[in-house]
């Protein structure tokens, strides 16, 4: 691999209709900037129709264009995610791929004995009646699942017209009250003898998805990942298949769920009989509570063991499969990595990792673990061990999400240093943004494309990200020791018992935190891949990381059993903390307790030696010493200008807020050695704040020549109410909704004939603005700027009372902008603008700002 397969590599949003000029404008301004390539990502505002001939079109479009312009087209495999539900079409063709979760419910007996109860709406997977003694001793069990049946409890009541028959429709009418039910149900109804009873009822329900698809796919179903890969991947195949490995090289999966919350699916029970030996039928309210019987947690642990299986089997077992097929790369992450208990329930995130050839994990905030925040350093850390042991040299993490406009290059790099010393190397911004048209630039936080004031500078930020990520690639991570994230114990406990789950994951995390910041190498690794490893001589050989130390974050006598017979030295926090070696016992890092617990380190090695990669995970500079234990030579990599520096072994050496250092053994051969000794100038700035922190910007204003004003506030008068001073927003967002889609039920039209409730849309809508201008030149020229979309539904505009003529498309910031001349409108000082709707719905209104230039040309 080269420097170019280090450079960052952004999600490209395909968020509009696509046009062929416009897509191979945004492929050179992306090579221009130094990115290594582009993933192409459907997101929201698509006008183009995913999987489309059309589509599928624009992709071919953008793959001539990064031919021509030397960068890489990479394939993502979702509009938008998570993964496996093709854009949504997977349930308009196949709904029964709806992935369920397992859900349970307990019931009593009321004085009379009757047990009685809605369980839900899905496949009764089993029902039991326990009886209990006072001491909570079982006294006996029986199957109930025959007393559960359907119901429909919701009455509606209306006046009914009877014609029904040929000859009477339309000449008779028969008015009649009838009553009818709806929405059927499932319930258990049981009379009980005896008392000290309690019924366990576990159902397998369709999960309510996401807002963008209404439901989940179904991830551990082998006909549901199928299907999905011949309705996206192979689609890709036939048409660019002969691009595979070069201008295309890999895809994308984002975020693959399992399906469910616990998950079910149908090959579930089959799989665990044939996994565990026994019957999970019988079983599943164990899922969920203790009762007596010593077998739960292990019930629970076969349970998460089995669902691993299935999702390793069925979801990337096919998708790598294919991928390798095909010579594509699989690139991409799961959900919940910085969280054993959360979004990945008690699935092995780390085993997932062995599928990819660049795995990753994705990083949407701008907060990073300075003091808060551990389950961030969890999540790189677990991604980056999992890597280390396969011997993967690219480790991805998207980046940059979800921030305020004002979030610039010193925010990327603060998170880019941090992510380096965790042994990430390979960047993928989210996002560039292929526009900016109406509600789209508020999807994900900023875009860092032509959008974006610092967009001039995202070459430099490239090639500084390249050079950093070029070396951690070719070197490998040095940890002797690894920390046990406990996932046997987390998943005998899940989904019955959340919160002891998090508290053994708490102290992971606090464990994690005081390795970090003693600067102690070490990997993350679970107890069943540790004991898959190779053990000889005291030493575990775990594919390519070779471990001899053992430490715990929580008692496992097990494992500390285990690791007895095999002679392997084992530790407990913070009892054995003193024992542990601080950069492997291969390097000594010298300052006060207090900047020592700023720096984050970890170890590498490449050909020529020995590597270290420091972070100061703090606002303030931070001064100290460092020098290899077998040499005193210290080379300084310099990020901003990717040359070499000497320095004397336990100088005093400084690293700003939130910057990183690598520091080598040796000069790599064939490396430029700028001089004798590294510079070090006395910053001006001891300690950093970051502006988008203290004063987040959330009014995007255009980098372009010429901008005067936004127009973002309004005075919003509508109907008969005044609203006041408002930034710019829809109707319904001031009015209220009156969508029928928000009743969550409604019952069939022919019987409900309440009467509706007047409808308070249409009404008339006025905003009204005033912006300054100060004197132009006779030769400029006023425009007022704007987006397709800023205005939803018919409205009509008037600058100091006078109407504006129709505006014109013309490219100024988005491809999507629209200007109109202000010629004779305006004059110096204060104007007024007004914009008014005489029918305006709940979904009229403004989308966007409105923006004034002045230039000769606009």
């Amino acid at each position: 691999m080269t420097e170019l397969d280090y450079r960052p590599t952004p999600f490209w949003f395909w968020n509009h209709r696509l046009e062929k000029e416009e897509i191979e404008l945004q492929v050179k301004l992306m090579a221009d900037a130094g990115c290594g390539g582009f993933f192409i990502h459907p997101r929201a505002g698509l006008k183009t129709p995913y999987l489309s001939e059309a589509c599928f079109e624009a992709v071919g479009w953008a793959g001539y264009a990064a031919e021509k312009y030397g960068v890489k087209a990479w394939l993502y495999d979702e509009d938008p995610f998570p993964s496996g539900a093709a854009g949504g079409s997977i349930f308009f063709e196949h709904p029964e791929f709806a992935a369920r979760s397992i859900r349970f419910y307990e019931l009593e007996p009321d004085t009379s004995g009757l047990v009685e109860g809605d369980v839900g709406k899905g496949i009764i997977l089993e029902a039991w009646g326990i009886r209990c003694d006072d001491d909570g001793k079982q006294l006996e069990q029986c199957d109930l699942s025959t007393y559960v049946g359907v119901v429909r409890p919701d009455f509606f009541m209306t006046a009914w017209d009877n014609s029904y028959y040929a000859q009477i429709s339309g000449k008779e009418r028969f008015p009649h009250y009838r009553g009818e039910c709806f929405y059927p149900r499932n319930r258990f109804s049981c009379q009980l003898q005896g008392k000290g009873w309690k019924v366990y009822v576990v159902t397998a329900e369709i999960m309510a998805g996401t807002e963008k698809y209404g439901a989940m796919p179904d991830n551990l179903n082998h006909e549901c990942v199928s299907f999905f890969i011949n309705k996206t991947h192979e689609e890709y195949r036939k048409r660019f298949g002969d691009k595979f490995g070069t201008v295309i090289p890999g895809i994308f999966t984002d975020e693959p769920a399992m399906g469910g919350s616990p998950p079910w699916t149908g090959e579930l029970e089959s799989c665990f009989l044939a996994e565990h030996g026994y019957s999970l039928r019988g079983n599943y309210a164990y899922l969920f509570t203790d009762g007596d019987n010593e077998m739960t947690a292990k019930v629970r642990l076969d349970y998460w063991n089995t669902v691993d299986a299935l999702f390793a089997r069925n979801y990337f077992g096919q998708i790598s499969s294919w991928c390798h097929k095909n010579n594509l790369l699989l690139v991409g992450h799961c959900i919940g990595e910085e969280s054993p208990t959360s979004s990945g329930g008690g699935t092995s995130l780390a085993d997932m990792q062995k599928y990819f050839d660049i795995p990753g994990f994705d990083h949407i905030t701008n907060n990073i673990p300075n003091g808060d925040f551990q389950s961030l350093n969890f999540g790189g850390k677990l991604i980056a061990s999992a890597a280390a042991r396969a011997g993967i040299p690219r480790i991805m993490s998207e980046c940059f999400a979800c921030n305020p406009f004002n979030f610039g290059m010193d925010g990327m790099k603060k998170i880019a240093s941090w992510l380096f010393s965790l042994g990430i190397n390979y960047l993928v911004p989210h996002g560039f943004f292929y526009s900016y048209d109406g509600f789209r630039k508020y999807e994900a936080g900023k875009s860092f494309f032509f959008q974006d004031p610092e967009f001039a500078r995202f070459k430099d930020f490239s090639t500084w990200a390249a050079g950093i990520g070029e070396l951690l690639g070719q070197s490998s991570l040095l940890a002797h020791l690894c920390l046990i994230v406990p996932m046997e114990q987390i998943r005998s406990l899940l989904p019955a018992h959340p919160e002891q789950a998090r508290i053994l994951e708490e102290k992971v995390f606090a464990t994690v935190k005081q390795l970090m910041e003693h600067q102690i190498q070490f990997d993350l690794i679970d107890e069943r891949t540790l004991q898959q490893g190779r053990v000889s001589s005291g030493h575990i050989y775990c594919g390519k990381q070779t471990y001899s130390e053992v430490l715990m974050a929580v008692d496992d006598s097990q494992l500390s059993a285990w690791c007895g017979d095999y002679s392997i030295r084992h530790h407990m926090l913070p009892r054995d903390l003193e024992h542990i070696a601080a950069l492997c016992g291969l390097a000594e890092l010298d300052t006060d307790a207090t900047a020592r617990a700023r720096i984050y380190a970890h170890l590498r090695k490449d050909k020529h030696g020995l590597i270290a990669c420091l972070f100061n995970n703090s606002c303030e500079q931070t001064t100290f010493s460092f020098r290899w234990k077998n040499s005193d030579q210290l080379f300084i990599y310099d990020q901003e200008s990717g040359r070499w520096h000497a320095a004397n072994a336990g100088e005093s050496l400084r690293l700003d807020a939130f910057s990183s250092l690598i520091l080598s053994e040796k000069l790599p051969t064939g490396s430029k050695l700028e001089s004798s000794h590294y510079p070090l100038t006395e910053t001006a700035c001891k300690k950093k704040s970051f502006t988008y922190e203290t004063a987040p910007q959330w009014d995007y204003l255009p980098p372009v020549d010429g901008f005067l004003c936004h127009i973002a506030d309004w005075k919003i008068t509508a109907g008969a109410c005044d609203y006041g001073r408002r930034r710019f927003c829809m109707l319904r967002d001031l009015a209220g909704t009156e969508l029928p889609h928000m009743n969550t039920q409604r019952p069939r039209p022919i019987f409900d004939q309440a009467a509706l409730t007047a409808s308070i849309y249409p009404m008339t809508m006025n905003c009204t603005a005033v912006f300054e201008l100060t004197p132009l030149s006779a030769s400029e020229s006023l425009w007022l700027v704007w987006e397709s979309e800023t205005f939803a539904g018919n409205c009509r505009i008037f600058i100091n009372g006078i109407p504006l003529s129709e505006g014109q498309r013309k490219r100024i910031y988005d491809p999507w902008n629209i200007t109109a001349s202000l010629k004779g409108y305006c004059h110096s000082g204060q104007n007024r603008i007004d914009v008014q709707w005489d029918t305006a719905g709940e979904f009229d209104g403004m989308r966007g700002a409105l923006y004034v230039f002045s230039s000769k040309t606009p």
